[in-house]
């Protein structure tokens, strides 16, 4: 169990040095727009925040993607746009 938990740790490992997270926060209205353009696993994460005219947006993509996203985030009025590294990704 030790040596397959292991090799869980390491493909993590490699496939995070591929990937970043982006956040943001973005108008509500906006998210169905966006939801359909990122690659995200299974969908991207969206809180509600205090001004119930935006929410918060994460999702972790292929860090060559980030160029594409971040000018349709900024189209759609995306504001607080982060990027920051992914240290470990495992999918299943």
């Amino acid at each position: 169990a030790k040596i397959e938990n292991l090799a869980v740790l390491l493909r993590g490992a490699i496939e995070g040095k591929k990937k970043v997270g982006l956040k943001m926060n973005l108008p509500t209205h906006a998210v169905p727009a966006l939801s359909s353009a990122l690659p995200a696993e299974k969908s991207p994460t969206v809180s509600p925040l205090l001004d119930e005219a935006f929410c918060a947006v994460e999702v972790v993509v292929d860090e060559n993607a980030v160029k594409d996203l971040v000018p349709l985030v900024r189209t759609l009025g995306g504001t607080g746009i982060v990027t920051y590294p992914v240290n470990l990704a495992i999918r299943d």
